[in-house]
């Protein structure tokens, strides 16, 4: 009940945010397959230098499964052909706070154009139709214009917290609220998921004032007899950050720094470096 009431209210506040799936479980097909899994940090539009990571990685569909921490839009130059890019690799990702944006734009658009039957809507919107949550990203109303249908849907149905059962593991884009346990992931708040940094007086929080979330949940999962391991992205501003039962691996490609993938469980790195294609870093780091 009290998952419903929090889920009804990020609805009112968040129109569009059309979440189709808060928990999704890594498929049976692709666990009994046993390939190598590898979480790549945030995208953020950067193709080439995605590409240039598998080729470093020497991915091969037949032994290598990809998983995304999602923000694979948004800052970068080729957002659309990396959205693509990920559903010709069978990659999974799980939705980052900048897909959000862009889902609850297109979501808005789709509407509103099958409401009005405006021909202009991915150029022009009368601005008192906009919801409030949706008038700051124009950046992310271009994108949702440029997004083909297919595209959106495969971002939309993404989960917010990926499990992977055979390794204990946990794929999420910013982080998970330590206070509710691993049999309560459907009671998680989905803007905590996709935009926390800490934990601020007891509350979950996107600044970085406060404890690090994930020091909060080592200190728990270390006192587990099956402790789960989280991967997340989001924080670029601290970077690589390899803990216990935490594995942080957005390395602010976006900001001309590297991307990078890691193995679970061997932790094996890989990282190329990239281009500077979003120039206000000290900003990056907040959004």
């Amino acid at each position: 009940m009290l998952f419903l009431l929090a889920f009804l209210s990020l609805t009112l506040a968040l129109p569009f945010a059309s979440i189709t799936s808060l928990v999704g479980t890594l498929p049976q097909d692709l666990q009994a397959q046993q390939k190598r899994l590898w979480v790549i940090g945030d995208v953020h539009g950067c193709l080439d230098e995605l590409n240039a990571l598998l080729v470093k990685m020497q991915y091969e569909p037949s032994n290598d499964q990809l998983i995304f921490t999602g923000d694979l839009v948004g800052k970068g130059p080729k957002s659309v052909q990396v959205v693509q890019r990920v559903q010709e690799l069978n990659g999974l990702t799980v939705r980052g706070n900048h897909d959000d944006k862009v889902i609850r734009w297109k979501g808005f658009l789709n509407e509103y154009t099958a409401r009005t039957g405006s021909k202009h809507a991915g150029t022009y919107v009368d601005e008192s139709e906009v919801p409030e949550g949706l008038k700051l990203g124009r950046e992310h109303q271009m994108l949702a214009n440029l997004l083909p249908q297919p595209d959106y849907e495969f971002l939309r149905d993404s989960p917010l917290i990926l499990v992977i059962p055979d390794h204990a593991a946990l794929v999420v884009h910013a982080g998970l609220d330590p206070r509710f346990s691993l049999n309560e992931l459907d009671q998680q708040d989905p803007m905590t998921i996709m935009t926390m940094r800490s934990i601020d007086q007891g509350i979950a929080s996107e600044d970085h004032q406060g404890t690090p979330w994930y020091e909060a949940w080592n200190e728990k999962q270390r006192e587990s007899k099956r402790p789960w391991t989280v991967y997340y992205g989001h924080d670029a501003r601290k970077g690589l950050q390899l803990h216990d039962y935490t594995v942080g691996v957005d390395t602010g490609c976006v900001n001309g720094r590297e991307l990078t993938a890691i193995e679970i469980p061997t932790r094996t790195r890989i990282s190329v470096p990239c281009q500077r294609h979003f120039r206000d870093a000290d900003k990056t780091s907040n959004v």
